[in-house]
């Protein structure tokens, strides 16, 4: 297309970006648009016609070895001209290129998107549900009245490189930049499930979202650990909705939330370029956000 140029987005475009994503219904945190960009500067790109964002997409390296495509729009008045597609494989082979040979690269897709993806290499794995929950009760913690249980702690008790023990059972890799930018989020609830040895069992963060709240990740070593958590944030949100996102192969977890009356209001498809990266899918009670990985 005439004046087509595909470049690194800015921090402002990263801002314009998850305002489309709001508009279309996907609820991204409030505080997204920065933390994204501070996961990755680098990782964002922008199709702009004369100037003007008319589409953009993550392309975020987590590590040497993995990465994450996501937060793909183009704007409603230029779907159909190609663009999508010409960013979309930009995209793909910019993340090939910052990362070593033979790197894997992960995405999340909606239906009607996965033959497209596939016909550029990537292969579906599972698929994930999001949840919906919308309690009748207050928020007991704010009058005081709600007791937290002694093993579970603010994220800020442990430390972060054991966070990253479990955190790393449950991604593909290390991904420092991610944890640091995600755990220094304002507003958040972020909370680790400890033994009685002060080894972290569990954590897990909630965000504030356009509508209510967002829980991502949640990472546990079993069911009562992710129930523990979830008592605690939910607890918090009180009559707000919470929404999170479960990989169906966690079959245990998804019964957990079902158990809780909390309805599956979407779903998509886990898919992957290159090898199947080994991760626990059995702990992962929350995914971290559809939009990064």
């Amino acid at each position: 297309m005439d004046g087509l140029t595909i470049q690194t987005m800015s921090s402002d475009d990263v801002q314009e970006l998850v305002l489309w994503a709001a508009n279309e219904g996907w609820n991204p945190g409030v505080h997204d648009a920065r933390t994204f960009y501070q996961v990755d500067p680098e990782g964002f790109i922008a199709a702009k016609v004369d100037g003007r964002l008319v589409g953009g997409g993550a392309i975020i390296r987590h590590n040497d070895s993995f990465g994450f495509m996501g937060l793909f729009l183009v704007a409603p008045e230029f779907r159909g001209k190609g663009i999508g597609r010409e960013l979309w494989f930009t995209r793909r082979n910019r993340l090939l290129n910052r990362m070593s040979p033979g790197a894997s690269i992960g995405m999340d897709a909606v239906d009607t998107m996965q033959d497209f993806y596939s016909a550029g290499g990537f292969r579906p794995d599972y698929r994930v549900s999001r949840f919906q929950w919308k309690s009748k009760r207050t928020g007991a913690d704010r009058d005081g009245s709600f007791e937290m249980p002694s093993n579970i702690v603010n994220v800020s008790a442990v430390s972060r490189e054991s966070l990253g023990t479990l955190d790393h059972q449950c991604f593909p890799g290390l991904r420092n930049a991610y944890l640091n930018a995600w755990l220094d989020q304002p507003d958040i609830h972020s909370l680790a499930c400890v033994s009685d040895t002060g080894a972290v069992r569990g954590y897990g963060v909630m965000r504030p979202a356009h509508n209510g709240w967002k829980i991502g990740p949640l990472f546990a070593e079993e069911d009562s650990v992710a129930n523990a958590l979830l008592d605690v944030f939910l607890a918090h949100a009180g009559e707000e909705m919470v929404f999170i996102d479960v990989p169906q192969a966690n079959q245990r977890g998804v019964q957990m939330y079902l158990d809780r009356g909390m309805n599956s209001i979407f779903e998509c498809t886990r898919m992957y370029y290159g090898a199947r990266p080994a991760i626990d899918l059995s702990r992962i009670y929350g995914v971290t956000t559809l939009e990064l990985g």
